[in-house]
């Protein structure tokens, strides 16, 4: 044994000699030196496990709070167990201590229950953690449903909607909002109001206004002038505003409404209220037509009649006042002479009855031509006779229009089952419309009936040398009202109607036409089969 266990013993020896010898004198010394003596042995484990503890800790990896109070019990134990074997090793005759042995029991096992509850505890943690983190996951699941639906909702609604704040930036918008400014999603959101809705007549503060008032909680709709940034286009939209809170921000909401078919559709409807009183006017004039031609018919009676009388008359004295001139030489009639008007008078009485009788027949022709006809009167019709009735109704507009119309009527045309006055209200109408389109009198107009013998179809062409008709206008000379000439007096009916005439006879109407070169048009009508010439 070494020096230091022999002194070590021989201090033992010497104290308990002393206390055999001093019992009552000593006990109390002895309990305070083994109370002390216990204090720095616990004084002592605890700067040795703590030591050990920290280091160990600070260069591991060891997180979990059970684990490090595991390890620490167990580092206790470990150096309580220390101390008994050098206590052992120092003093082989004594038992280990009492109260070291519970130390290391009580440690040991507070350790390993501290540890299992805190095991426990960790467990349910981490159960409550992954229920917690499930419910958030399906939360947010829930939510981003939510804005999915949110958004489809949003991006499906009809009109045009913008979300931005007071001072004009733009929040959000939906998809109907991109079609109608014709924009992607970047060129819009952050952009300004005013660059998609600019200051109407120059006052910048219009849309401001607004605004402020619609933010203290009055919603307004009025109607504004938009614009396309891409292409600078304009078009009229309908706007409500309303303020929205969202969190703690007021913002505006703005619906905003295309209102371009509209405005073309109340155009539309102003043009076709137009059109209405025109075709009344037009109605009414067909009314005073047929009157102002029976007005005519009676005087022009009167004229043909007295014609005929003053003719026979002058037949019968023009023996006797021929007897006088060659009896007595020439005189004077009508401030003229007799050797001179003696032929004229006789062509002027037939003038006067040729004209009146001409009146007659274009009264005649006025009168059948305003008269309302039922579509159901068919009787066959001689094509050829219906197109020079047409050409004597229009013969003074003809005249007043051009030096140069031929009409070439092909013989041997069969007839068809028509009503006439349809016949001629086409060829009418046509023919007007070429005397309209010229523009000097050396301009031609040609009019012309042929029969297609192998497609069994009467051909009838009006041809003229004028202005022609503008590409972008020949695909609507047939609607109904359509009219280039409006501030002529033009109608727009007159095709229209010829159109309509010529399909109830199963025809069709073709037109071709160059600008400022002419126009020909060519109806076509179908003759059945073993037609009578």
């Amino acid at each position: 044994m070494s020096s230091g266990n022999a002194g070590s013993t021989k201090l033992l020896q010497t104290t308990a000699r002393c206390a055999s010898n001093a019992p009552s004198a000593t006990a109390g010394s002895v309990t305070t030196i083994e109370s002390l003596g216990t204090r720095l042995r616990l004084f002592c484990i605890v700067l040795l496990v703590t030591f050990p503890y920290n280091r160990f800790m600070s260069k591991s990896n060891i997180q979990k709070p059970a684990l490090k109070i595991l390890f620490f019990g167990l580092i206790t134990g470990l150096i309580i167990l220390l101390f008994e074997v050098i206590k052992t090793a120092w003093w082989p005759g004594a038992s280990l201590w009492q109260s070291h042995t519970a130390t290391i029991f009580f440690v040991t096992l507070l350790s390993a229950l501290v540890s299992w509850n805190i095991l426990q505890k960790e467990k349910q943690l981490r159960e409550q953690t992954e229920s917690a983190l499930s419910r958030r996951e399906e939360a947010e699941i829930l939510v981003a449903s939510y804005d999915r639906a949110r958004r489809v909702i949003f991006d499906g609604v009809y009109d045009a909607v913008i979300i931005h704040n007071a001072a004009g930036s733009i929040i959000d918008i939906n998809q109907s909002t991109l079609d109608l400014f014709q924009a992607r999603s970047e060129e819009m959101i952050g952009s300004q109001m005013q660059d998609f809705l600019p200051a109407m007549g120059g006052n910048h503060l219009q849309l401001t206004n607004i605004w402020e008032h619609v933010l203290r909680g009055q919603e307004r709709l009025f109607h504004y002038r938009a614009r396309r940034p891409r292409d600078g286009s304009f078009f009229d939209v309908e706007i409500l505003l309303r303020c929205i809170q969202l969190g703690e921000k007021d913002l505006l909401l703005a619906n905003l409404r295309d209102l371009t078919e509209i405005k073309r559709m109340e155009q539309l409807a102003q043009v076709q209220e137009q059109k209405l009183i025109q075709a009344d006017k037009m109605a009414s004039l067909g009314v005073l037509v047929s009157g102002i031609a029976h007005e005519i018919n009676n005087p022009n009676n009167y004229v043909l009649l007295n014609a005929r009388v003053l003719h026979k008359a002058w037949n019968d004295i023009q023996p006797i006042v021929e007897e006088y001139y060659q009896n007595n030489g020439d005189f004077a009639i009508a401030g003229m002479p007799y050797s001179s008007a003696r032929d004229r008078l006789g062509n002027l009485y037939n003038g006067i009855t040729e004209g009146s009788i001409r009146i007659e027949r274009i009264v005649q022709q006025l009168k059948d031509f305003a008269r309302q006809t039922s579509d159901q009167i068919c009787t066959e019709v001689d094509v050829n006779q219906a197109v020079e009735t047409s050409v004597e109704i229009v013969r003074s507009l003809i005249q007043r229009s051009t030096n140069h119309f031929e009409l070439s009527c092909e013989a041997g045309l069969p007839n068809i089952m028509a009503n006439a006055v349809h016949i001629e209200q086409i060829m009418v109408n046509l023919i007007t419309n070429a005397c309209q389109a010229l523009r000097s009198k050396q301009e031609r107009i040609c009019v012309s009936t042929h029969w297609d013998e192998q497609k069994a179809r009467i051909i009838l062409k009006v041809s003229d040398e004028g202005v022609g008709i503008a590409e972008e206008n020949i695909q609507h000379i047939l609607d109904p009202f359509y009219t280039t000439k409006r501030e002529h007096g033009g109608t727009g009916l007159g095709l229209s109607v010829s159109y309509s005439l010529i399909k109830n006879l199963g025809g069709d109407l073709k037109i071709t036409s160059l600008y400022e070169m002419g126009t020909n048009v060519e109806i076509q009508i179908p003759v059945p089969a073993n037609p009578r010439v």
